[in-house]
């Protein structure tokens, strides 16, 4: 499990654009949380919950989106949110 504790750092990691996570087992929400910051972010592999895929849906560079553990990620979801990337996994 990727916790706040293991990535404190992450949400100053202001240049990134590419970020595979597809092989931790589970990222807390907090850590999702700090990848706001992260404005460049173009590509994202990451396991996540529904409330991540929330956070995840708002980085405003994302243009591919590669994501597990949300069962078939809830076109509900993916109607509220405010932008969505060009690729979704």
């Amino acid at each position: 499990m990727l916790t706040t504790d293991s990535l404190t750092a992450l949400g100053l990691l202001f240049e990134l654009e590419w970020l595979c996570l597809a092989g931790v087992a589970g990222v807390e929400d907090q850590v999702l949380e700090r990848l706001t910051n992260c404005k460049r972010l173009k590509m994202l592999d990451i396991k996540v919950t529904e409330i991540g895929l929330i956070i995840v849906l708002e980085l405003p560079a994302l243009s591919q989106l590669d994501v597990q553990g949300v069962p078939a990620y809830s076109t509900q979801i993916l109607e509220h949110a405010k932008r969505i990337p060009k690729t979704i996994l």
